[in-house]
């Protein structure tokens, strides 16, 4: 590995147009070179610009605050022809990660800023330098794709990364092992010894603390490794004696990890009979409680959570769809599946998946200490599926296709209101107590960053 210095730094204020609650970046290459992410109190965009040339890539960075008004302007030439592969950032710095194209050869270029966006860091990694981390090492550097962690307090100068290969169709081709870089000299810390998929990973305090799920029983576990060595200190088995959990809670603060969501019965495929669930682990992986709510509040139904949120006096609001399967559905389209076996002489009869009819959004508010407060049944129209939720400390959106509804955590008692249509390609984003939508318009080629409000 060398480090080098590829970077320059400029203010510029491009072909960028502002209007009322919006604003149009017109001078991006393209939308797959776009990220965008929260800096302190700003907002963050970072992409390529159209001017870039086979000898040099020049991106930007555009920060805003809540009103969509420009804070600052950055541009940024790096060498080579270069596609981010992936940003993020922690309290301290903010890193991208490119694929570059050179003169001869092709090298994954990494480059670090404080939060004000001035350069500290930049070096490049060659195949050679990613080899160990796979079984048969690494053709092709353009084939390569990363997953992170975000690293927070005293351990932020840490870069947790898991490479992984895929396709030119985008199909994976091998996961590498996890491994963690010094973040201002890109110099190996520690890399684990074998593979390994994290459903969920937080760092507090020289932890890593990951959920994973064991490939041969299927059950799911925390693990604790050290920050510092990438050493595995405990395992925490986060399944009871008797039936299956689903976590749609994992949260991780200086003393403890708060995990929550819903508890089935023994051998129960069928989400039926779910109870929810609060527990709590101090970060040696010591239980400290395990609370499991008494009461079989959905009966018959079946409970898909959504996922959860804290709202402002501490207590933990958890969200989820109660909902019925299609018995039609499936007795007609069984009758089907057995008439093509027939007919093809087939000895295999393919049972059809049930449609599901949400009837219900469903609320629980748990306090910090695993009491059961408040329980809400929502009706709502069956043909509501929401594919995503968005919150902050004061409310959750929901989001159907085109549709957005508002629930306020300070009254859970209230149910969700229509709030406004979007575009359903939109994402979306909540930054300083505003919901922000990021579009694009493909025959402008412009990315429309808007302030969305309420019908």
């Amino acid at each position: 590995m060398k480090f080098f210095h590829v970077v320059f730094l400029l203010t510029f204020v491009g072909p960028l147009t502002l209007q009322a609650q919006s604003f149009i970046i017109d001078d991006a290459e393209s939308f797959a070179d776009f990220s965008m992410g929260k800096n302190n109190d700003r907002l963050t965009c970072f992409y390529k610009t159209w001017n870039s040339d086979k000898k040099s890539s020049h991106y930007r960075s555009i920060s805003f605050d809540g009103d969509l008004t420009i804070t600052d302007t950055i541009s940024y030439r790096l060498n080579g022809i270069c596609s981010n592969l992936g940003s993020g950032e922690n309290e301290n710095y903010l890193y991208h990660i490119f694929h570059t194209q050179l003169a001869g050869k092709e090298v994954i270029t990494f480059l670090v800023t404080d939060k004000s966006g001035k350069v500290l860091a930049t070096y490049e990694k060659t195949a050679e330098d990613f080899k160990p981390f796979f079984k048969r090492g690494v053709k092709k550097l353009s084939e390569l794709q990363f997953n992170t962690t975000k690293t927070q307090g005293q351990d932020d100068e840490i870069l947790l990364l898991e490479p992984r290969l895929f396709t030119k169709s985008g199909m994976l081709k091998a996961r590498g092992c996890w491994f963690a870089l010094d973040m201002l000299t890109g110099t190996l810390k520690w890399q684990m010894k074998m593979p390994v998929t994290f459903y969920r990973a937080k760092t507090t305090r020289g932890r890593l603390i990951a959920l994973q799920i064991d490939p041969r029983s299927g059950l799911l576990s925390a693990h604790y490794y050290s920050l510092n060595t990438g050493d595995e200190l405990k395992i925490v088995p986060l399944q009871p004696r008797s039936g299956s959990r689903q976590i749609s809670v994992f949260e991780v603060d200086s003393s403890k990890v708060i995990l929550a969501g819903s508890e089935f019965e023994k051998n129960n495929a069928s989400n039926k009979h779910g109870r929810y669930f609060l527990t709590q682990f101090d970060l040696s992986g010591n239980r400290i409680f395990d609370r499991v709510d008494t009461v079989d509040r959905l009966s018959g139904n079946r409970l898909q959570l959504l996922g959860g949120a804290f709202g402002p006096d501490g207590d933990l609001v958890i969200l989820g769809e109660s909902y019925k399967l299609d018995a039609t559905n499936v007795v007609a389209g069984t009758a089907a599946s057995i008439a093509l076996s027939v007919l093809v002489r087939s000895p295999n009869v393919i049972m059809p998946k049930a449609r599901q009819i949400v009837q219900e959004l469903v609320s629980a508010r748990i306090s910090p200490t695993g009491d059961f407060l408040e329980f809400h049944r929502f009706p709502v129209d069956h043909r509501n599926e929401f594919s995503r939720m968005i919150k902050d400390d004061r409310q959750v959106y929901l989001r159907y296709k085109d549709q957005l509804w508002l629930y306020d955590l300070r009254n859970i008692s209230n149910p969700p209101r229509r709030f406004t249509r979007i575009s359903p390609t939109d994402d979306l984003v909540i930054f300083s107590g505003n919901l922000i939508g990021i579009g694009k318009d493909d025959k402008k080629k412009e990315i429309i960053l808007r302030k969305i409000s309420g019908l």
